[in-house]
């Protein structure tokens, strides 16, 4: 395993007034104005830059090389996951910290050297922590933006602190760099909110969902503009995945999208929207009591967006035939078996002193069985969800099986639909 080691003056996550770690001041003083929310107003909640600690930060590969040695900024991450334990950490490069704006390391091994990482914990995937990883991994490829993750053991004031993913962060260094485009032209929308660019772009944003909620797709014409604001591809790419994964929190909650402010002749400056994936973590999505789930029909009552698109011949052909493609393909069983063997023989043993150190499990049984829990998702998702497809867009005929042989590989390459 990878390790990092995190040090700080210990008043900067534990003290009563200070910690960011803790309930702390805050919660106390919101018994009497915030009673029945006063969670949220613990100092872990707290945000910005003031709840920002000072923290060096030393990171080693799995044989035990130094590939980071800086001191950065330390925050508490996430949404609801900050009520939980342990807690995930925002690190941020920072020039007043060590004169140096980056993290001057390959991380990720994409020659990203990025701005800002997260320590994950897992959010609500807080005994398997496999779920954001693989579906990023298994979808890799498709027409919206994925994370890349490395596995860490943390080490926390030198005391263990149990077993992480470093991830990137979604911003305009992340968009700068996979994208190329401007780190000062980007617009970035996560969960409704604007997390990157102008307080004016929120209009842009809000002109494109008013369109695509308020016009009758259904129209060849309207349809056409439609594909002129949004990417479209990149639209059915990311809901196919996200309904067919059995996320339920969402969509508007936990969706994130953006796209350049001014328009250049560039690829991915074109003015279009497209959607990132992230926070895949809930107890919906890849468990075995949900593979039966119509998460289809959910997210046609639940997304006017998808409901008025689904109208449209064009888009449902080309959803049909892009979710069948992440059946058949991403989501297959030849692909994912290998993937859910490979994270367990890797991560068995370091989950299980994780899971001793913070829960007091005793054996490898409850990852297992969380494990096995994903595995038969997958096992028996394909036959349940294309039912749904089938019914739900009133679709007609049958499935067919296409076989496709090829003598002699490297003479060129065979695309069947996407």
């Amino acid at each position: 395993m990878n390790i990092i080691s995190i040090i700080t003056d210990p008043d900067n996550l534990f003290d009563y007034d200070t910690g960011i770690y803790v309930f702390g001041r805050s919660y106390d003083a919101s018994e009497q104005t915030h009673p029945v929310n006063r969670l949220y107003d613990s100092n872990y909640c707290m945000r910005g830059i003031d709840w920002e600690r000072s923290a060096a930060i030393q990171l080693f590969d799995a044989d035990r090389n130094l590939i980071l040695d800086q001191v950065c900024g330390l925050r508490i991450q996430g949404g609801t996951s900050r009520h939980k334990l342990p807690k995930s950490f925002n690190l941020y490069a920072r020039e007043e910290y060590s004169n140096s704006g980056r993290f001057y390391a390959d991380l990720f091994h994409t020659n990203y050297m990025a701005d800002t990482v997260t320590l994950f914990a897992g959010g609500d995937d807080e005994i398997a922590k496999c779920r954001d990883m693989l579906i990023a991994r298994l979808a890799a490829g498709r027409d919206y933006a994925v994370m890349h993750y490395e596995p860490y053991v943390m080490f926390l004031d030198g005391e263990y602190w149990g077993i992480y993913w470093l991830t990137e962060k979604y911003d305009h260094a992340y968009l700068n760099y996979y994208y190329n485009v401007d780190s000062d032209n980007v617009i970035l929308i996560k969960a409704n909110s604007l997390a990157e660019g102008k307080q004016s772009d929120y209009v842009t944003y809000h002109e494109m969902t008013d369109y695509m909620t308020n016009t009758d797709l259904s129209s060849h014409e309207n349809y056409n503009y439609a594909c002129e604001l949004i990417d479209m591809q990149s639209f059915i790419d990311y809901y196919a995945t996200e309904i067919y994964i059995g996320q339920r929190d969402w969509p508007g909650n936990n969706e994130a999208l953006w796209r350049v402010r001014e328009i250049k002749d560039d690829k991915y400056s074109d003015g279009k929207w497209r959607w990132m994936l992230y926070d895949v973590n809930g107890f919906t999505i890849l468990s075995k009591d949900y593979a039966t789930e119509d998460t289809l029909a959910i997210t046609l009552e639940n997304s006017d967006m998808f409901h008025h698109l689904c109208q449209n011949e064009d888009f449902k052909k080309q959803f049909t035939i892009t979710f069948m493609d992440l059946a058949n393909s991403a989501f297959s069983k030849e692909k994912v078996t290998p993937a859910i063997s490979e994270y367990i023989n890797q991560m068995k043993e370091p989950a299980g002193v994780h899971l001793k150190r913070f829960f007091a499990f005793e054996d490898d049984n409850t990852f297992m069985t969380e494990m096995e829990s994903v595995q038969t998702f997958f096992d028996n998702r394909k036959s349940y969800i294309t039912q749904y497809l089938k019914d739900d867009l009133g679709l007609t005929g049958t499935l067919a099986p296409v076989t496709v042989e090829i003598n002699d590989a490297s003479a060129g390459s065979i695309v069947v639909n996407t």
